[in-house]
């Protein structure tokens, strides 16, 4: 149990925060593929269920820049142990997943709408 209180070598934390942080870019992705790619080929005002992603994809970018700025803490921080973090990561990590499938629900109801 010790070892999940202690803070983690300085490439764990490298490697977490690198990581975290590309998830942040993911985001910025889902951001650009909904308003310039899906809404610009369909017209995402008919859409039923994912009416509100479509409308208000500028959440990707304010939860992007969260994202990035939990990576570069989880970088610099020396002091905060592996359980912490691991629930820190954890946590960003399936919101990332979750907002990611946002952009193939609203693909495949522009898919089915045609």
């Amino acid at each position: 149990m010790n070892y999940f209180l202690t803070p983690p070598c300085k490439y764990t934390r490298w490697f977490e925060g690198i990581f975290v942080c590309i998830a942040g870019l993911a985001c910025f992705l889902s951001y650009y593929l909904i308003r310039f790619d899906l809404c610009t080929s369909a017209d995402c005002n008919t859409l039923q269920i994912t009416r509100f992603w479509a409308s208000f994809s500028e959440l990707y970018l304010v939860y992007g820049v969260a994202v990035l700025i939990v990576g570069i803490v989880l970088i610099i921080d020396t002091q905060m142990n592996r359980l912490y973090r691991l629930g820190l990561e954890t946590s960003v990590l399936i919101g990332v997943v979750l907002s990611g499938m946002v952009v193939f629900a609203i693909s495949n109801e522009i898919g089915n709408a045609l």
